[in-house]
C-alpha cells in the first residue's frame, strides 16, 4: 500500500495546528481530536521533533525563572507566566476541536497566570488566607467552560473573557517593566514587546475567528508568550551574572587592600621591636607602641572580615524598607563611633516614605557617612524628595573639604570596579561605589560650592519608592 507524500503547504498546515501552545486546532482535526502523537509519527514526524523543542525551549526557561528570578515582582511574574504557558500547552495536548471540558485547564491556567501577572505588577505578596484567592481564581477560571457548554457558547466568547484580564495584567506587568529598567537593552524590548502583544491579541480572539484567522491571532498570542518568556529569562540570568561580577571585583579589591595594608602593619610591628631591643631607655615606648600596632592589625582584620562577608554573602535582592529608619539607625552609629550627639546630622525628610532596596544599603549610608566625618565635616544635611519621575532622591550634603577631581570621576563611574582604582582611593571610597554597584543605585556626587571655594560635597542617590509596608520596621 502506497503512502502518499505529502506537500509543502500541508507540511506548513501541520505545523500551525499542532505546535502553537495555546488553543488546540478547532477546524479541521479528524473526528473532534487534535492528532495524536501516534498519528502525527505516521503523518510527519518532523513535527514530533518540533513538539520537543518547544517542551525543552518551555523546560529551559521554567528552570531560569525557579533559579534566577529575584524579588517580589520578577518572581509572581515567573510563576504567572509559568502557569498561563504550562496549562495552555496541556490543553492543547488533550482538547478539542470545540469548546470542551478540557479547556478548562486552558483557562483555568489564563485567568490564575494573569492575576499573578496583576499582583507581581504590584509586587503584593500574599501571605496566610489570602493565598485563597488563588485557588477561587482558579476554580472560576475552570467554571467557565462548562457555563459556556451549558449556554452553548462560543469557544471563542469564553476565551475572550478570560482575554480580558489576561490583557490587563499584560498591559501593566510592560508598563511597571519598563519604569524598573534604566537601561533599555535587547532583553528589556524582547520582554516588554512580549508582554504587548500578549495582552493584545488576548481580545481578538472573536474579530479573529469571524475573520477565519484564527491560527494566525493564536500564532501572534504564542509569540507574545514566548518572547515575554525569552526576555525575562535573559534578564534574570543577567543581573545575576552582573551581580556575581560585582561582589568578585569587590572581594578582589578587598582582598589587594588587606595584603598591602598587613604588609605595613607587619613592617611598622617588626621596625617597633628592633627599636625596642636596640634602645634600653626607650624600650617601653618602642613595646607599647608594637602592641598598639598589634591591636590596630586585629582590629583591622576584623573589620576586613566583616566587609568581605557583607559583600559576598547578603543577598542583594530588593526588599521595601523605610528610609527613616536606615538612616536614624546609621546615624545613632556613626554618633555613637565618633562620640558626638546625633543632632549633628540633620534630616529632610517624609518619616513615611518607603524605597525599594536591597539590605546592604544601609552599608552604604555607613560609609558615605562615616566618610565624611572622618575627614572633618563638622555636620551633615540629609533631604529626601521626590523627583518628576517620581523617584526618590536622597541627598546628603557635608562639608569636609570637597572630594578630588579623580575620586568624583571613580564615584560617579558605575564601571569603576572593571579597573584597579587610582592612587589615593582608600577603603570607604572602593566600599561606596561597589556597594552602591550591588543595589544598582545611580548615584552621582558633585562639589559643594561657596564663595567660588569648594567646602563640601554632595552625594546623589536614585531610589525606587515602593508602596507597601516595610520589610525593616
Amino acid at each position: 500500500m502506497a503512502i502518499a507524500s505529502i506537500t509543502p503547504a500541508e507540511t506548513s498546515e501541520h505545523l500551525i495546528y499542532t505546535i502553537l501552545p495555546l488553543v488546540a486546532n478547532r477546524e479541521n482535526s479528524h473526528l473532534g481530536k487534535i492528532p495524536t502523537v501516534q498519528s502525527i509519527t505516521l503523518i510527519e514526524p518532523a513535527i514530533v521533533i518540533l513538539i520537543q523543542v518547544l517542551i525543552s525551549f518551555l523546560l529551559l526557561i521554567l528552570y531560569g525563572f525557579i533559579r534566577y528570578s529575584k524579588g517580589v515582582r520578577y518572581k509572581l511574574w515567573a510563576i504567572g507566566w509559568m502557569v498561563y504557558s504550562t496549562t495552555a500547552v496541556i490543553s492543547l495536548m488533550i482538547g478539542g476541536d470545540d469548546l470542551g471540558i478540557a479547556d478548562g485547564i486552558s483557562t483555568s491556567g489564563m485567568l490564575l497566570g494573569s492575576i499573578l501577572l496583576l499582583d507581581g505588577a504590584n509586587e503584593h505578596y500574599r501571605k496566610g488566607r489570602s493565598l485563597l484567592i488563588y485557588i477561587v481564581v482558579a476554580i472560576i477560571g475552570f467554571a467557565i467552560v462548562p457555563i459556556g457548554l451549558v449556554f452553548n457558547t462560543p469557544y471563542s466568547t469564553v476565551f475572550t473573557i478570560i482575554g480580558v484580564p489576561s490583557a490587563l495584567a499584560c498591559w501593566y506587568s510592560a508598563k511597571q517593566f519598563r519604569k524598573d529598567i534604566v537601561k533599555k537593552n535587547i532583553d528589556f524590548w524582547t520582554a516588554y514587546i512580549g508582554f504587548i502583544l500578549w495582552g493584545v491579541s488576548s481580545l481578538l480572539f472573536i474579530p479573529f475567528e469571524l475573520m477565519n484567522l484564527i491560527n494566525f491571532q493564536v500564532l501572534i498570542l504564542s509569540t507574545g508568550i514566548l518572547a515575554a518568556g525569552a526576555g525575562l529569562f535573559s534578564h534574570f540570568t543577567k543581573i545575576t551574572t552582573e551581580n556575581l561580577s560585582a561582589q568578585y571585583q569587590i572581594s578582589q579589591l578587598l582582598e589587594s587592600i588587606l595584603s598591602h595594608d598587613v604588609r605595613n602593619y607587619v613592617g611598622s610591628l617588626s621596625e617597633s621591636i628592633n627599636q625596642a631591643i636596640a634602645s634600653e631607655p626607650d624600650r617601653k615606648m618602642w613595646l607599647d607602641l608594637a602592641l598598639e600596632i598589634v591591636d590596630n592589625l586585629t582590629d583591622f582584620v576584623m573589620e576586613m572580615r566583616y566587609l568581605t562577608s557583607t559583600v559576598t554573602r547578603v543577598e542583594s535582592e530588593k526588599i521595601p524598607m523605610k528610609l527613616s529608619g536606615i538612616l536614624e539607625d546609621v546615624s545613632t552609629r556613626v554618633a555613637r563611633e565618633y562620640g558626638f550627639k546625633s543632632e549633628r546630622i540633620a534630616f529632610e525628610l517624609d518619616e513615611n516614605e518607603l524605597i525599594h532596596s536591597c539590605a546592604i544599603v544601609k552599608e552604604l549610608f555607613w560609609n558615605i557617612f562615616d566618610n565624611a566625618f572622618k575627614h572633618g565635616t563638622e555636620n551633615l544635611t540629609v533631604r529626601a524628595f521626590r523627583n518628576s519621575k517620581e523617584d526618590v532622591i536622597v541627598e546628603i550634603q557635608d562639608r569636609a573639604g570637597g572630594i578630588p577631581i579623580q575620586i568624583q570621576e571613580f564615584l560617579n563611574n558605575p564601571d569603576a570596579l572593571s579597573n584597579l582604582p587610582a592612587p589615593g582611593i582608600g577603603l570607604g571610597i572602593i566600599l561606596i561605589r561597589g556597594l552602591a554597584l550591588l543595589c544598582n543605585i545611580p548615584m552621582n556626587i558633585q562639589d559643594v560650592v561657596e564663595d567660588e571655594q569648594v567646602v563640601g560635597s554632595l552625594f546623589l542617590l536614585h531610589f525606587k519608592p515602593q508602596k507597601g509596608v516595610a520589610i525593616n520596621e
